[in-house]
């Protein structure tokens, strides 16, 4: 079966279980299965650049700090930060403030990217840019990985 074709299939069930209701709260076993596959979706995403560096590390703190995209992506660089010798991460939703602390997995996905980025001293900047130098598209491959992976937990 072609990539596109199982992508296709994919798509396909992901309506159906779509159409059933989801639970409200996340379980402890939901949890394993979400950091586990931000893990493997961060892992498999090389880094060619700083959008992939970038999007490794979006992931990452959605898939361990349980926060929408939404949420990451409104992060500035103030929002990622040290305190004694852990790092955390600051988020803003619905007008609450959630401090979470860093898994030190994701800590060097974050560093790297705000060392190629070079915005780490820029506090007020947002973390995340979609005009980051030498950003560039995923192939389909990486996509198609991508959402094969997310597919199974999220959808």
């Amino acid at each position: 079966m072609s990539s596109g074709a199982s992508s296709a299939a994919i798509r396909a069930s992901d309506i159906e279980r779509r159409q059933q209701p989801r639970p409200r709260t996340l379980t402890a076993d939901n949890l394993r299965q979400l950091m586990g596959a931000a893990q493997s979706l961060m892992e498999a995403i090389e880094p060619r650049n700083v959008a992939s560096l970038r999007d490794r590390a979006i992931i990452g703190i959605m898939g361990y700090a349980q926060a929408s995209i939404d949420v990451v992506i409104a992060m500035r660089v103030r929002d990622y930060y040290s305190l004694g010798s852990r790092r955390w991460v600051r988020l803003q939703e619905n007008g609450i403030e959630r401090r979470e602390i860093v898994d030190r997995r994701l800590e060097s996905y974050i560093d790297a990217y705000l060392e190629a980025a070079g915005i780490a001293d820029v506090g007020l900047s947002p973390l995340f840019s979609i005009n980051a130098p030498q950003a560039s598209a995923h192939t389909p491959q990486d996509i198609d990985m991508s959402y094969e992976q997310f597919a199974q937990i999220f959808l």
